[in-house]
């Protein structure tokens, strides 16, 4: 697991999350959150270890959605037949115009939507989704004809979702040895004593939470983020070299 540090930030949203496994214990209540960040999904599954008998999972609205909404269910629902609330959204506009995350969360915002009622924002030439709660997206469907300056059509659904796809740089190489320092020397290419310095910051987390122990284990899937040098995930560990050395496959996000 490594070490992680958790900030007195996050004892509120813990003991939220605690309240909600507490309240389907006892009421036997699908209870659902608004949507969470990666950081706040890794504390639910902390939380959820205390509650080895309440069911749970996360859904974003499609399968690969960052923004998540946790659902602790009651002993009688399941996967299959719990209605999410989570509706799309689709703004189309002309291939020519552009429209960016920061335009489309700002048109939300000017609603009055929390940023927590707003799941993904995925745009591309032409045409934005958002993912949002049931309530903000029929808010969001009946009020937003424009996005700043530009004319939108908008309506419930999310089309193809495959224009939306999520584009990597591929970084191969060999490191010593699969501790967090080393790999991350081979991430964002500076020296160990450097990668050491960013951990002792603050600066680097692992799987959305912060990570401050240099020696900590990177995995196949980690999701390893650098303040100032971007996200990059650990795709694959290969075999060792003749010199001892460790190939590892990784992809930064662009």
């Amino acid at each position: 697991m490594g070490s992680y540090s958790i900030s007195d930030n996050d004892k509120f949203f813990t003991a939220k999350t605690e309240d909600a496994f507490n309240f389907t214990e006892i009421k036997n209540i699908t209870k659902f959150t608004s949507f969470l960040d990666g950081h706040q999904q890794e504390i639910c599954k902390i939380v959820a270890g205390n509650h080895n008998s309440v069911k749970y999972f996360f859904d974003g609205g499609y399968e690969n959605a960052e923004r998540k909404i946790l659902c602790v269910m009651a002993d009688y629902d399941s996967r299959e037949t719990v209605d999410m609330p989570i509706k799309a959204v689709t703004f189309t506009y002309r291939n020519q115009d552009t429209i960016t995350h920061r335009d489309v969360l700002g048109a939300l915002m000017g609603l009055g939507i929390k940023r927590e009622c707003i799941g993904d924002i995925l745009v591309s030439a032409g045409q934005s989704v958002v993912f949002a709660l049931n309530t903000a997206a029929e808010l969001i469907c009946s009020n937003i004809v424009k996005i700043g300056r530009i004319g939108v059509k908008t309506e419930f659904g999310c089309g193809d979702l495959l224009r939306f796809e999520q584009k990597f740089t591929d970084i191969n190489g060999t490191v010593s040895s699969m501790r967090l320092d080393s790999v991350l020397s081979l991430l964002i290419k500076v020296g160990r004593e450097k990668a050491v310095q960013l951990i002792r910051s603050n600066l680097v987390m692992v799987n959305h939470m912060e990570c401050c122990e240099k020696s900590r284990s990177v995995e196949a899937g980690d999701i390893i983020s650098v303040r100032g040098f971007g996200k990059f995930k650990v795709s694959a560990i290969g075999d060792r070299t003749k010199k001892d050395r460790i190939h590892i496959e990784c992809k930064k996000f662009l």
